[in-house]
């Protein structure tokens, strides 16, 4: 009788143990996907970034070419 117990709890603990690797593998998966997801989101703001860079190199440009007008009419 003590070894059918044994057994019995044995096999719930192996089950309980897949269960956990099964909740552990999709972990690796969502963080794979975040990380992927990151990447994509770094490249994004690198663009942003070189976008704005561009952006503020033309206002400097335009501020200096600007012809001072005056105001009055």
């Amino acid at each position: 009788m003590t070894a059918a117990r044994t057994f019995e709890a044995t096999h719930h603990v192996d089950k309980k143990v897949a269960m956990i690797e099964e909740g552990l593998q999709q972990v690796d998966g969502n963080i794979r996907l975040t990380q992927e997801l990151t990447y994509d989101v770094r490249a994004d703001v690198d663009v942003i970034k070189e976008g704005t860079r561009r952006v503020d190199d033309n206002v400097k440009v335009t501020k200096r070419g600007t012809p001072i007008v005056s105001a009055s009419l």
